[in-house]
């Protein structure tokens, strides 16, 4: 009966030691964004670009919002181009474009790797201001780890 007793004790005291460490692992496993790039925390800046600036905003608690504005001599294809090709190298995917306003739309995907849920989001909107002067406006969006 003791020795009985002494398992139980002892299984329980294993299962409530357990329990702790699950949730423990749980929780920074779904705070964990493998592979995400650099972009993902800062957007990539354009080499041609001028007057650059920065600001961050917060909206939601855990979301961080990003927005880089610059001028650049160079078009808005040029600008978008760019922009594609250094961001599919980094693992987003293009999302909604809207060629009339000049506006592209990335996703980056992290933690459970799911489409239908964003971790980060980049939007690249380009505007022509003159025969040589392009503005562009980068709004780069964190989410919190669901």
């Amino acid at each position: 009966m003791t020795r009985l007793i002494v398992s139980v004790l002892l299984l329980l005291g294993i299962a409530l030691l357990t329990i702790p460490l699950y949730i423990l692992a749980s929780y920074f496993y779904s705070n964990y964004v493998p592979d995400a790039p650099a972009s993902t925390t800062t957007p990539p800046i354009y080499l041609g670009a001028e007057d650059v600036r920065s600001r961050e905003e917060r909206e939601f608690p855990g979301t961080r919002i990003q927005i880089v504005t610059f001028q650049t001599k160079d078009g808005p294809d040029t600008v978008t181009t760019f922009y594609k090709d250094v961001l599919t190298k980094d693992g987003w995917k293009e999302r909604v474009t809207s060629q009339s306003r000049q506006s592209y739309h990335y996703v980056h995907v992290g933690g459970g790797g799911m489409d239908s849920d964003p971790e980060f989001t980049l939007s690249v909107e380009t505007n022509v201001v003159s025969s040589s002067k392009t503005d562009v406006e980068l709004v780069l969006v964190s989410y919190p780890s669901r």
